[in-house]
């Protein structure tokens, strides 16, 4: 197996981790209150990657950085967007699986401006992705698909925030890629903690935060930040050896973790639904991790990147 799919694994199972603390803090409090102290649970995470031996490896350290930084402005502002949306009315059994689609928009940028070569494989890998996908955000408690998505309208007054977390969710696997390319992972995640620092601060400037709250509620929310941390970290190194698309649609299925730990933990029941859904997400994994004929100069070394001959070699390698 690749060293980059072993990475996808760990980093899907942090975001499993993550979103089932984010969903279970966001009932007690706004999604935005649990942005901002989630980016508090990032700081244990960066402050011991800041010793690391490795934070200022890199080609070009301005370049990551800046990439990096996008990676954090473009999920922390995504999330604003997609708070607002629900805020305007959007129902999040509506908005969640809609802004889920973002490996779609993933894919179709990395393929028009990285040049990426995704084979036939992974290309049904990732519409299986977007189906489970689907499964996993568009169902209602009873585990029944929810087909108001299909009702509304691009001009309902939520729409406009609900495509604009789409983009930049999508933009932002291709932001992971590129920072990758030019910095240790240690530091793109880092700078991913700036760039959602500063979207925090922004939010803490202009929006009247409730800071009474239950302890559980800080511990659950604190803990998703730290969840988050680690997920980010291990999926940069994923980003590393594979290409944006794939590992974007991969790492989007991590609603299976996020299903049986709340199933184990938290007594939900297994649907049919649910069970569809984790059959269809698994060959969608084993589809995305056929490399076949993709070609893999240019999902690891894009046109532009300057590499030296020992970082050449081992990236073919990967």
């Amino acid at each position: 197996m690749s060293r980059w799919l072993v990475y996808c694994v760990g980093s899907v199972i942090f975001w499993g981790i993550w979103a089932i603390l984010f969903s279970a803090a966001s009932s007690a409090v706004s999604p935005l209150v649990v942005l901002v102290l989630s980016t508090l649970g990032l700081l244990p995470v960066v402050a011991g990657l800041v010793f690391s031996k490795r934070v200022r490896h890199g080609t070009h350290i301005k370049r990551g950085i800046a990439w990096g930084i996008a990676t954090g402005l473009a999920g922390a502002i995504g999330n604003v967007a997609y708070s607002e949306a629900i805020l305007r009315g959007g129902e999040a059994s509506v908005v969640t699986p809609l802004t889920a689609m973002y490996p779609a928009v993933t894919l179709i940028v990395a393929v028009a401006f990285l040049r990426e070569r995704v084979n036939f494989v992974q290309v049904g890998g990732v519409l299986m992705a977007l189906v489970a996908i689907f499964l996993f955000n568009g169902t209602d408690a009873s585990g029944a698909v929810d087909t108001s998505i299909w009702q509304t309208s691009l001009a309902a007054p939520w729409m406009a925030g609900a495509l604009f977390a789409l983009a930049l969710y999508g933009v932002q696997g291709i932001a992971l890629k590129l920072s990758t390319n030019h910095i240790s992972d240690e530091l793109a995640t880092i700078c991913y903690f700036v760039g959602s620092a500063i979207v925090t601060f922004l939010v803490l400037a202009t929006q009247p935060i409730d800071w009474s709250m239950p302890v559980e509620t800080w511990i659950l929310a604190v803990g998703s930040g730290v969840a988050m941390g680690l997920a980010l970290l291990i999926g940069f190194a994923a980003y590393r050896g594979g290409s944006a698309s794939v590992v974007t649609a991969l790492l989007a299925l991590y609603p299976i973790v996020t299903v049986l730990l709340a199933i184990v933990f938290l007594g939900d029941q297994m649907t049919i639904v649910k069970a569809l859904a984790i059959g269809i997400a698994v060959t969608a994994g084993l589809a995305l991790a056929h490399e076949g004929r993709s070609g893999r100069k240019e999902e690891t070394v894009p046109s532009g990147i300057d590499l030296t001959k020992n970082e050449a070699v081992s990236a073919r390698n990967q």
